[in-house]
């Protein structure tokens, strides 16, 4: 699907996101994403804004000019996904402390001080997601989710006064959200399972933030 030597882009990004890298395009329903690494086993996309609201959308690769056969893909309103820190998809997730430094085993955080949760798969923005736009650091919040938003953190609801920030991240492409929630009261320490919910979808389990 691409190059046999993985291409990433550059970073700090200072500009919007292409739409090829490596001699690879990605497609869905002809509109190209922006995409973030090229490799001939891997590609790291971020799904177009377009597709929202289609029940399928077909994708289609590109590799130096030879195409890929449509491939179906069932679309939904949000799909969360939060970020790992070793990039499983489990484990410690990719989490800041209040003071912004990285939550871990070694550095875990206080209930009652807030947390930076960052996911993607939130799905459409107020204002409307911009395809490869890096988030400016104001105004802020920025790209808001449509859908309601909600966190749980060792298995006790957040109140919603205790969530103080929800939208794009700052410095990232659009469609990194960044969700900023108080740790309950009640919470155990150690490594407790975080959840954010966009509308009904609830993150993917046994991801966990670190709480003295």
């Amino acid at each position: 699907m691409g190059p046999a030597t993985p291409v990433e882009v550059s970073m700090p990004l200072s500009g919007p996101v292409g739409t090829t890298l490596g001699g690879t395009t990605v497609n869905f329903d002809g509109v190209p994403a922006a995409i973030v690494s090229s490799s001939a086993n891997r590609l790291s996309v971020y799904v177009p804004y377009a597709v929202a609201n289609r029940a399928v959308t077909n994708i289609v690769v590109t590799y130096n000019g030879q195409n890929s056969p449509p491939n179906p893909f069932r679309v939904v309103d949000a799909a969360p996904g939060i970020f790992t820190a070793n990039g499983s998809g489990e484990g410690q997730g990719a989490i800041l402390n209040q003071d912004g430094s990285v939550n871990s085993e070694g550095n875990p955080e206080a209930v009652g001080r807030t947390v930076q949760i960052f996911l993607t798969g939130e799905g459409q923005l107020t204002p409307g997601g911009v395809d490869g736009a890096i988030t400016p650091a104001s105004p802020s919040p920025a790209g808001v989710p449509n859908l309601p938003v909600t966190v749980t953190i060792g298995g006790i609801p957040v109140a919603a006064s205790d969530i103080t920030f929800i939208g794009q991240a700052p410095g990232a492409v659009s469609g990194i959200l960044q969700v900023t929630a108080r740790i309950p009261a009640g919470v155990g320490s150690g490594a407790v399972p975080v959840v954010v919910r966009v509308g009904g979808g609830p993150s993917q389990a046994n991801v966990t933030v670190s709480v003295r």
